[in-house]
């Protein structure tokens, strides 16, 4: 199966750690709700079945949740699919665990310019802390899980349209409403990562699901519309559709997707 490793020339950045603090209600990291369907098409044409007809192919729909979600993800970081290769370290994630996103964190800074803004990981109630995306033994850059919209990650293909407005006083806070298309993409393969760029890096996957949606992002920050911000939230509007790769099965489709993040 094709690689796709994308180099990245910046060195590796301190990684937030705030695994006890997810279980707070800190209004910038996140827990993540996926929910949707994949249609999968499970045999070839088969010539010839009856008397009436020919070329018959069949599908099947295959239902996915959070816990699907963090099924793929537990499967992969423990190299599972055998994908990790040997620069990671294949880690067993806690039966109680799960996937959230800080806001703020930065794992991959100079790509783009200022850095991939939002980072997903595995938490946990009692304070376990795995990221989902960073930096490999050889510095190399690797994501299980990434979101690209206007806010987030590799944004170069997003933009959005907001409303809002910020005080024209010192600290000058302001609360907009975004909506904004996205790609939220979840993977078994490390090193298969930025979909908005590369679309086409799903099928470098054992199992993938990609959703292209339009996202409602809502927000609060101080000093003006760059500013930094005190709380966030985002869910898709509407039914999502994309790409997947079911055990290693391309001629898939997810037909209906949606993606929430909330505190």
């Amino acid at each position: 199966m094709k690689r796709l490793i994308i180099l990245a020339a910046m060195a590796a950045t301190a990684v937030l750690l705030p695994g006890k603090a997810a279980a707070t209600a800190n209004p910038l990291l996140l827990n993540l709700t996926v929910s949707g369907t994949v249609e999968v098409w499970t045999n070839e044409y088969n010539q010839g079945t009856n008397k009436t007809e020919i070329d018959i192919a069949s599908s099947t729909t295959v239902s996915f949740n959070t816990k699907y979600i963090y099924n793929l993800i537990s499967n992969a970081v423990a190299n599972a699919y055998g994908e990790i290769g040997t620069n990671l370290t294949p880690t067993n994630l806690p039966a109680n665990g799960y996937i959230a996103f800080n806001v703020t964190n930065v794992d991959n800074p100079g790509y783009p310019v200022n850095g991939d803004s939002g980072t997903f990981y595995v938490t946990n109630k009692t304070g376990f802390y795995f990221p989902l995306s960073g930096r490999d033994a050889t510095n190399g850059y690797y994501s299980f899980i990434e979101f690209d919209d206007d806010d987030f990650d590799f944004y170069d293909n997003f933009y959005g349209a907001y409303k809002g407005s910020s005080s024209n006083k010192f600290p000058y806070k302001g609360s907009y409403t975004e909506n904004e298309p996205s790609v939220f993409y979840v993977h078994d393969n490390p090193y298969s990562y930025d979909d908005g760029d590369y679309p086409y890096i799903v099928f470098d996957n054992v199992i993938a699901i990609e959703i292209r949606s339009n996202i409602k992002a809502i927000w609060n920050n101080t000093n003006g519309i760059y500013g930094t911000p005190i709380s966030q939230s985002d869910a898709s509007t509407g039914s999502g559709c994309g790409t997947a790769m079911i055990n290693d099965n391309y001629n898939t489709a997810v037909t209906s997707g949606k993606i929430t993040l909330s505190p």
